[in-house]
């Protein structure tokens, strides 16, 4: 029998009810009924423990692990103490935390797998532009143009934020969990994540924690559980979340490599066409574009290991300025980096058919729309900062990144720090 909704409880509006029988079964234990077994309980724990041990290795997950094995513990403790009651309540919080650490385990393991979807792609990504310089140097000599190259990126589709984790262990009251549960249940529908059982054992709880003279330890629990019931929600749906933003990387990693292979294809047939002369003009054009640009690659050097790596790719000379040039979270340059900045300017000066692309990049700490705004703020404050020492705005473009194009794994503090950075991409226009 479904309990009727109470008009007065705005978290009841509209959720799956929970059975009058499996009501009581929550409540075992927890202030009401008969006392309850604990040998089941513990070995149930144990069992989603050994498994929740097995699988968690990032720190979110290790945590979760440990809250629950701390919480055992408190429950051992009221057992001794015959508290059978306290013991009870104890074993199935450990029991939520053990199941939120496996949720947990399986988002971070996601996770990974799509920053290494994010590098593939950003590698393919400067494969293409790579190929794409080398097919318009060639149409330059060769005085004509391939058709149906793709020369410009496609805008993906941004992704929608998910709304904010919970944290573990907050005692929330029930219109506070009944709003945070409602906001991860539209990203449920929107993603097809099934999340019915724990909407029911989130109902189950809201209504035990606010049935009349509960005891203010039984209700806290209850309102603990129903905190737990919101994380797994959350989980469940950031998986997913994850799981999809992988398989669309991965997918436009596949139009990438074809962008390439299309404009590799595009230059041998030019250059399958062109007369001896013409392709001898194009080796002395090209050999002159490299000796221009190593002595560009030359004169950088002197910045590299200090606050900034050089490196020579087709598309152009690559300084990657470290995240040393603002304080952490923000996109004010510090005074020491604007001294190195006008220097390299200086440099750029005494190169002014190169055109520079000021890209702003992040590692994947935080929300993508926090991290696209700040790579866009770094990039476009390096770009102003370059303007005022004198370089033009015309042979200069901007672009944020955010956390999608990363050179090192998020995995690691070290690979984490590579990819917070600005890169100048510098090449003949």
């Amino acid at each position: 029998m479904t309990p009727r909704p109470d008009r007065k409880r705005p978290w009841t509006r509209g959720w799956m009810g929970a059975t009058a029988g499996g009501l009581l079964v929550l409540l075992a234990g927890c202030g009401s009924g008969p006392r309850p077994d604990l040998d089941p309980a513990s070995a149930d724990l144990a069992r989603i423990q050994a498994e929740a041990g097995a699988m968690a290795a990032d720190s979110t997950s290790l945590a979760l692990l440990d809250v629950s094995r701390k919480l055992e513990t408190e429950a051992t403790a009221a057992r001794d103490a015959k508290q059978a009651d306290v013991a009870y309540r104890g074993l199935t919080e450990a029991r939520a935390a053990a199941e939120a650490a496996i949720l947990a385990a399986v988002v971070a393991r996601r996770e990974a797998e799509a920053d290494s979807s994010r590098r593939t792609a950003a590698d393919l990504r400067r494969q293409w532009q790579d190929a794409v310089r080398m097919l318009e140097q060639t149409e330059k000599v060769a005085g004509r143009t391939a058709r149906g190259i793709q020369r410009t990126e496609p805008v993906p589709l941004p992704e929608r934020p998910l709304p904010s984790q919970p944290a573990p262990g907050v005692v929330r009251g029930p219109d506070e969990l009944g709003r945070l549960a409602a906001a991860w249940k539209v990203e449920a529908r929107r993603l097809d994540v099934p999340v019915a059982d724990l909407d029911g054992r989130l109902l189950a709880h809201l209504t035990a924690a606010t049935a009349p003279k509960v005891e203010p330890p039984v209700q806290n629990h209850h309102l603990r559980m129903a905190g737990w019931a919101v994380i797994a929600m959350a989980y469940r749906v950031r998986a997913e979340a994850v799981r999809r933003e992988t398989a669309q990387t991965m997918a436009r990693a596949v139009n990438l490599a074809e962008f390439r292979d299309q404009a590799l294809w595009a230059m041998v047939d030019l250059e399958r066409s062109m007369k001896d002369s013409a392709r001898q003009e194009l080796d002395e054009e090209r050999q002159r574009l490299a000796d221009r640009e190593k002595a560009l690659y030359e004169s950088l050097q002197q910045f590299e290991g200090k606050f900034a790596t050089i490196r020579q790719e087709a598309r152009g000379t690559i300084m990657s300025l470290s995240d040393i040039l603002f304080d952490f979270g923000k996109a004010d340059l510090r005074r020491e980096a604007e001294l190195n900045l006008a220097k390299v300017a200086v440099i750029l000066q005494q190169y002014p058919e190169m055109a520079i692309q000021v890209e702003g990049h992040t590692d994947d700490i935080g929300s993508e729309e926090y991290n696209l705004k700040l790579s866009e703020q770094r990039a476009e404050a390096v770009f102003r900062f370059l303007v005022e020492q004198g370089i033009s705005e015309a042979r200069m473009t901007t672009k944020g990144f955010g956390m999608s194009q990363p050179v090192a794994s998020n995995e690691t503090p070290e690979g984490r720090q590579k990819n917070r950075r600005v890169d100048l991409v510098i090449h003949e226009e």
